[in-house]
């Protein structure tokens, strides 16, 4: 059975997948986004091959919001948000309607308010605000991983679940 059905705007490097595979012990099946399409299709797929596929990972997910963005935008420039932000959320929900997990890979986005009353809140990368909230409401575990070097140049990876509201 395919373990991971790995969705990517940009290859995955080598050792990055060997690594994976070890941790695994499974197959990765790939497909390069291309567009809204790719979404489509790849849903489509799992959907009929749920019982072989334990994870999707959309990765980057904020290169295929670009992506989406690009495809929705008219001849003078201007995006059709209302058809992104349908786009995506619609996306993400029919992933998490079938019995597989839902894995989107973002960047991160830091937040400042304006009058500096509060800290700078970190979000994912996942389109603007609105959608932002809308994507991590409709998702199981939103989370926040990433590595710490120490003053001997050790790495150490570190992991923080976050609510809608972000993550400080």
């Amino acid at each position: 059975p395919v373990d991971v059905y790995w969705v990517y705007r940009h290859p995955l490097l080598a050792a990055t997948k060997d690594a994976l595979l070890s941790d695994l012990g499974e197959r990765i099946d790939e497909a390069r986004f291309a567009g809204s399409q790719t979404l489509r299709d790849v849903y489509d797929h799992v959907k009929q091959n749920q019982a072989d596929i334990g994870t999707v990972v959309l990765d980057p997910f904020g290169a295929m919001y670009d992506a989406v963005v690009a495809e929705n935008t008219t001849g003078s420039g201007k995006p059709n948000w209302q058809k992104v932000n349908d786009t995506i959320l619609g996306s993400v929900r029919a992933f998490r309607d079938l019995d597989v997990n839902l894995v989107l890979v973002a960047h991160e986005r830091l937040e400042k308010d304006d009058n500096a009353d509060t800290e700078a809140k970190i979000f994912p990368q996942l389109g603007g605000p609105a959608l932002v909230q809308k994507v991590m409401a409709e998702v199981d575990i939103v989370a926040r991983v990433f590595r710490k070097t120490d003053d001997a140049g050790e790495a150490e990876w570190f992991g923080q679940f976050v609510t809608a509201r972000g993550y400080q």
